[in-house]
């Protein structure tokens, strides 16, 4: 079942009057259970073509379905309820908020999503336990090493039960080891059943996926099947 199909997708910005093209008809399916590496150059447009696929950008022209339902046309306000009822986000800066401990980062979406404060804590616990931080819940951003920030962040991106986990470059400010501790989490995520979409400079990561979709100059130039993805043994 595909959970999100793009048909002809194009994105042109403009830049001081200048129009400038970062996607050019971009097709594209993501399927249940998919693990996709985006590749591509500096400046392909990998990291655009994830944002719109997190609707977290908006394109120019073309067709976004997500569950066979049409996003084009959907209010800032209905897309913010998408996202949080399906997507989950990991970014290669961590993004959390350095007033908050690991344990109320990860309660932000839950808050978001209206569950009661009791309950908010005792899954945001749960999710800390689950990516190996059960001994680091009260730590502050700034007391947390890199690899143990990115944990708190796909803590916090699995909250509301995404269907699709979106990655840009989650390993990019991560020394090698840590940078495999997150991929084995993706990784055992994926083989749960979550999608996952990452984009990747490193063909190493790559591996980890079952597709690669290879980005250039705004287009897609073609996907592989990688036949040792995470759902083989490494």
């Amino acid at each position: 079942m595909n959970m999100i199909t793009l048909k002809g997708i194009n994105k042109i910005y403009d830049a001081g009057g200048e129009k400038i093209s970062a996607l050019q008809g971009v097709d594209l399916k993501i399927a249940k259970g998919d693990f996709v590496a985006i590749m591509g150059p500096s400046g392909s447009g990998k990291s655009t073509l994830l944002h719109i696929l997190g609707l977290l950008d908006s394109f120019s022209e073309g067709e976004y379905t997500l569950e066979d339902h049409p996003v084009q046309g959907l209010s800032d306000k209905e897309k913010a309820r998408l996202r949080n009822q399906h997507f989950g986000f990991i970014f290669q800066s961590f993004y959390l908020l350095p007033e908050y401990s690991a344990l109320e980062n990860v309660m932000l979406p839950l808050s978001l999503a209206g569950m009661p404060l009791k309950e908010r804590r005792q899954k945001a616990g749960e999710l800390l336990v689950k990516v190996g931080l059960s001994h680091r819940v009260n730590f502050y951003p700034s007391m947390l090493s890199g690899g143990q920030q990115q944990r708190v962040a796909i803590a916090r991106a699995l909250a509301n039960n995404p269907t699709v986990i979106f990655a840009d470059e989650p390993t990019g400010n991560l020394p090698l080891a840590m940078g495999e501790e997150i991929l084995d989490i993706l990784t055992d995520l994926n083989k749960q059943g979550v999608s996952v979409v990452m984009v990747t400079h490193d063909e190493r990561l790559a591996e980890r996926a079952s597709r690669v979709v290879r980005v250039q100059d705004g287009r897609v130039m073609g996907e592989t099947l990688v036949t040792e993805g995470p759902h083989h043994a490494k």
